[in-house]
């Protein structure tokens, strides 16, 4: 076993509290080579610590996550005794979520990948032998992903906390503001018969000294015309408006006042003005701070939208990438498959009874994969957005039996019947993607004879309701635990149990079968019970057929 430096007692050297760049390997010179590339660019700001099992690796990063050290980047190998490095990075995102995890393999399958992809949300995949070029660009973009998001996070957070406290501040000065009460006369000759104590607390002038004409002189000039004008121009109807404006105390101190005014009116004329005066110079301070601040939070959303599109890129090319490599599969598949055929016809000689056993179990096992990779094909297509809906007329109940009569082989291997129960005599046409709702219930129906025993039942059942066309597809097999109900038609997931660890598949179907009814505008329900079957229920909207 390999204990590099200071792995050999599991104890990081945590210099000046230094984050950690972990390396995990267990080819001896791969691993040594690795912790030197890194260490000759990042040990000046980082501890380089390496070694050569998952169950080390483990132990590392449960300590630097006891001591609150930092873990921005881990390297894992693929292919590694005790666990793979997939299952390794599966771990590690569960304690760290935020750690970048990039896999090096030399022979990655599109199981592993989509595993580490999927579940441990891996940043970047190295083939190896790597260029030391690709290998430090990949570590200084993954580098600068955390420390971003590090930064964005504790930006809104500090944000988020002076909004907090200046909001509290803003309510407090609020809930202590003492407006003061005045009444006016709306004549040519202006003056304010009536003043609240309250004015000598906001203007410093007394009630007797505070007369129209003072008022006015102390209106900030700018402010002055536009307040005179809101008081001449009353309209007929107008019952009440606002006022905001700068005035000089009588200590020269300019503050802002908000007037609300409502309208006394007398033979169809103003008559009176009756208005509150508050001091709202500290909300206009505070109006402001937030008008900074506001700008602060913009900049920061800016960068977190980046950060999703980003995001949102990688998301997409992994779908790409998952589309690449099953269409790459085809090729050498369909070859194997047909020389299997020609071998299977004596085109090449004849066979003996062994070797065309062994043709068959080829043949077989050929055809199975090229179906799982057709399924994570359609999948990766409807990921990326690459499935195209073409729309046509066709009679629904035609294709429901075409449906059963393409399955009914593989049905009676386990002595499965089909039955169909509908209520619509003349038939029903829907305009759809014909090939895509085939899918679909072929779909649903194989995936109800894997997990229907022998002798049980499959139905179709199709009705109309006010809004919806209600098409069914049930089954007498061993049905799903309410507690998994949500999670069946999220891609790669497959309930497990006794019955189900016999199957293959993956668990891919029914994703597939949401996504195409997705891009229909159809929805689908399940009802289920444990050992008594299971549901699923297609709505269709009656304004689509």
């Amino acid at each position: 076993m390999l204990h590099l430096e200071s792995v050999n007692k599991l104890k990081i050297n945590n210099v000046a509290g230094k984050p950690v760049i972990l390396c995990v390997d267990d080819e001896l010179l791969i691993l040594s080579s690795l912790s030197q590339q890194l260490k000759r660019k990042y040990s000046q700001d980082f501890n380089i610590e390496a070694v050569d099992t998952a169950e080390l690796a483990l132990e590392i990063i449960k300590q630097c996550n006891s001591e609150n050290t930092d873990l921005p980047v881990v390297i894992c190998d693929r292919l590694m005794p005790t666990m793979n490095g997939d299952d390794l990075l599966i771990q590690i995102h569960k304690t760290n979520p935020d750690t970048r995890k990039i896999l090096l393999t030399g022979q990655a399958s599109t199981v592993s990948i989509s595993n580490a992809i999927n579940n441990a949300n891996l940043y970047r995949y190295i083939s190896k032998p790597w260029s030391n070029e690709e290998l430090l660009s990949s570590v200084d973009e993954a580098l600068g992903s955390f420390y971003n998001d590090r930064f964005l996070e504790e930006k809104a957070l500090e944000l988020e906390k002076n909004l907090l406290l200046e909001e509290i501040k803003y309510k407090n000065l609020v809930e202590q503001m003492s407006g003061a009460l005045y009444v006016m006369t709306a004549g040519q000759s202006r003056e304010f018969l009536f003043h609240s104590p309250q004015i000598s607390k906001i203007t410093l002038y007394s009630k007797e000294e505070f007369t129209y004409d003072l008022w006015l002189t102390r209106i900030y000039q700018e402010d002055r015309n536009l307040v005179l004008s809101k008081f001449e121009y009353v309209s007929y109807d107008q019952k009440r408006f606002l006022l905001e404006y700068r005035f000089f105390r009588k200590d020269d101190e300019m503050i802002w006042l908000e007037e609300e005014i409502t309208v006394i009116y007398k033979d169809a004329e103003p008559f009176l003005f009756q208005g509150i005066r508050n001091d709202i110079t500290n909300r206009k301070i505070a109006e402001d701070k937030l008008k900074l601040y506001a700008e602060e939070i913009e900049k920061v959303n800016q960068k977190l939208l980046k950060a999703f599109d980003q995001a949102e890129q990688a998301n997409k090319s992994k779908s790409q990438f998952l589309a690449n490599i099953t269409h790459e599969f085809n090729t050498p598949l369909n070859s194997i498959l047909g020389y299997c055929q020609l071998l299977q016809m004596d085109q090449i000689g004849k066979l003996n009874e062994k070797q065309t056993k062994f043709i068959s179990y080829i043949y077989e096992s050929g055809n199975h994969l090229l179906a799982l990779v057709n399924t994570i094909l359609d999948f990766s297509k409807i990921e990326a957005g690459r499935v195209l809906i073409e729309k046509t007329n066709f009679d629904l109940i035609s294709l429901i039996k075409e449906v059963i009569h393409s399955q009914e082989a593989i049905a009676n291997e386990k002595n499965i019947s089909f039955e169909l129960e509908m209520d619509l005599t003349d038939g029903y046409t829907l305009y759809a993607d014909r090939t895509r709702i085939k899918q679909v219930l072929i779909n649903l129906s194989s995936n109800a004879i894997k997990f229907t025993e022998k002798d049980g039942k499959i139905g179709f059942q199709i009705y109309k309701q006010a809004e919806n066309t209600i098409l069914k597809c049930w089954d007498t097999g061993i049905g799903i635990p309410k507690s998994e109900t949500n999670r069946v038609f999220e891609p790669f997931e497959q309930i497990h149990n006794e019955f189900t660890a016999k199957t293959k598949g993956t668990g891919l179907g029914l994703s597939i079968v949401k996504s195409i009814l997705d891009l229909h505008g159809y929805s689908i329900e399940l009802e289920s019970e444990e050992f008594k079957g299971s549901t699923f229920t297609i709505l269709i909207p009656n304004k689509n057929k």
